[in-house]
């Protein structure tokens, strides 16, 4: 299914889209290896052209980066802080909130 989920968080229909990025961090959360193969999908809405893609995405960003080694999780962040400088997009509140995500994670 895990294709098939990757398909459906590039969709910009909300409410499937919603649920694909629900079953993925379920899915991430038990398999933590597959972090890896979905990084690029990711990755991949956040640079969409499609905003709602993007904002669903950025959505889950605070709880992926939990789930991700430090080299990826940063890969989420640095993508995340270029929507919000470069792309004037309004994500800052979901960049603090995966900031702040980070630092309770590490100092606990």
């Amino acid at each position: 299914m895990q294709p098939e989920l990757c398909r459906i968080i590039q969709d910009p229909e909300p409410t499937s889209c919603s649920l694909a990025h629900s079953l993925l961090l379920r899915h991430l959360k038990e398999t933590p290896s597959a972090v890896e193969a979905l990084l690029p999908t990711y990755l991949s809405c956040l640079k969409s052209h499609d905003h709602s893609v993007v904002m669903a995405t950025v959505g889950v960003v605070s709880e992926l980066v939990l789930l991700c080694p430090s080299r990826e999780g940063s890969r989420l962040l640095q993508r995340l802080f270029r929507l919000a400088s470069h792309n004037f997009m309004n994500c800052t509140p979901e960049l603090l909130q995966a900031v702040e995500a980070c630092t309770r994670h590490i100092f606990q």
